[in-house]
């Protein structure tokens, strides 16, 4: 599947960004995480950290195979915190039929976010 987007973001592309983007995320504080952390460019994280951060934006990111391992796992509830709702749309589309997993967007160009936010919270909770 092709995405439409305009940057070569997860490549080469990304390079000439290395230095300021590693510069803001070295500043940053990080703490492990709540819930467990799934990244599709490395798998479970224990504590993000810069590097990762930088790896997940640089690298190779193989979204598919990941909701197929959470799957063969047992599956659960996939929430996309980023601002377009793309991520959910992916997992929509990598998710089989007899899936009982379930997956929905926080943020959304079409508002209504906070109620989205209360349904991922009520699903999450069980």
């Amino acid at each position: 599947m092709d995405l439409p987007i305009s940057h070569g973001f997860h490549s080469r592309h990304m390079d000439a960004a290395a230095t300021p983007v590693r510069d803001i995320l070295g500043a940053l504080k990080f703490q492990a995480p709540q819930i467990p952390l799934i990244s599709a460019a490395s798998g479970p994280v224990s504590t993000p950290n810069a590097a990762h951060l930088w790896e997940a934006i640089r690298g190779v990111v193989d979204f598919r195979s990941t909701i197929a391992k959470l799957e063969t796992a047992g599956g659960g509830h996939y929430v996309d915190v980023g601002p377009s709702g793309t991520m959910a749309t992916l997992v929509k589309h990598n998710l089989g039929p007899a899936s009982a997993s379930s997956f929905l967007a926080i943020l959304s160009p079409f508002g209504r976010s906070r109620e989205h936010l209360a349904k991922a919270l009520q699903a999450t909770a069980s």
